[in-house]
């Protein structure tokens, strides 16, 4: 027996799963009337524990698939809202270096390694250090994809629009400068 065939059929996603519990389900227990029509009888008289013990597994594997996807999505709605109570506390520059990453479209920034501004987002989790130095002097920091996707959602928590357009000169300023300590 070819069970390589089997093991692609648990890695299918938890709908799949559930259509081939519910399938079973219908063959176990539908009438008796209607299965001799559909012409299940046969199948349902020869294999029933076969399919009674396939149908509880797809299902035992649905509601895992269900279980970890809602788990997962509540984890990411509590960091979600985590970062919400964090915004108020910013500081001037950790909303500058933020507002300079919403402007210019980019998830790394390039910082001097003892930049207080970027350990204290670090700390608050909107971003991390990189493993690597580029020099003796910047470090890339780098906004992870979860905290990207809520920043760039609520940016007019971070900076308004408008106020974006006022500050683009501080931002070729911090750009030149930026480049100077990363050459």
């Amino acid at each position: 027996m070819d069970f390589s065939k089997l093991i692609d059929l648990v890695k299918q996603p938890g709908k799949v799963l559930l259509g081939l519990g519910l399938a079973g389900l219908l063959i176990i227990f539908c009438p008796h009337t209607l299965a001799t029509r559909m012409g299940l009888m046969n199948l349902r008289a020869s294999y029933m524990s076969w399919i009674s013990v396939v149908t509880i597994v797809f299902l035992m594997l649905a509601l895992v698939d269900g279980v970890s996807r809602f788990l997962h999505w509540r984890k990411a709605e509590i960091a979600k809202w985590q970062f919400a109570d964090y915004i108020p506390s910013l500081s001037a520059g950790e909303r500058f270096y933020l507002a300079y990453c919403l402007s210019r479209r980019q998830t790394t920034i390039f910082l001097t390694v003892i930049d207080s501004n970027a350990s204290s987002l670090c700390e608050k989790g909107f971003m991390f250090g990189s493993s690597g130095f580029i020099n003796n002097l910047a470090r890339a920091y780098i906004i992870p994809p979860h905290v990207w996707k809520f920043l760039h959602q609520h940016s007019e928590w971070i900076v308004p629009s408008h106020a974006l357009k006022i500050m683009e000169p501080q931002f070729l300023e911090f750009e030149s400068q930026t480049r100077r300590r990363v050459i």
